[in-house]
């Protein structure tokens, strides 16, 4: 569920370097094409699993808001533990900075197969 919040938060915070890295990594082990771009609407799409939804709902909610809303959480309670769910707070507010640091320094997406850094642009 993890690989459905991250590249969640990228398109919430508008970070398309955070979006584009991570619905790559979302294809390694096989996430389907329809699910990757039905994350661009979040829990909406009939892409997702109940679990996926929750997580989506869960990811949206931490990322408007602060504290995240209650439906949110009751919604993410149903699949995840306590600790899972701090977990994935955790998470999501670590992906929200790096998308913040990204778009802030205005960080490239690297070409495909290049992997030896990138350059600031401000």
């Amino acid at each position: 569920m993890r690989e459905v919040a991250i590249p969640r938060v990228g398109h919430l915070s508008n970070a398309p370097d955070e979006m584009f890295q991570h619905e790559r990594i979302a294809r390694g082990p096989g996430m389907a094409e329809t699910k990757i771009t039905a994350l661009k609407r979040g829990a909406q799409s009939s892409a997702f699993s109940l679990p996926e939804k929750a997580a989506l709902r869960f990811t949206d909610d931490v990322v408007a808001d602060v504290p995240a809303g209650d439906a949110g959480f009751a919604a993410a309670a149903q699949f995840l533990s306590p600790r899972q769910r701090v977990e994935r707070n955790l998470t999501v507010g670590y992906c929200m900075l790096t998308c913040r640091l990204l778009e802030s320094f205005a960080v490239t997406i690297e070409p495909e197969g290049v992997t030896q850094g990138r350059k600031l642009k401000r």
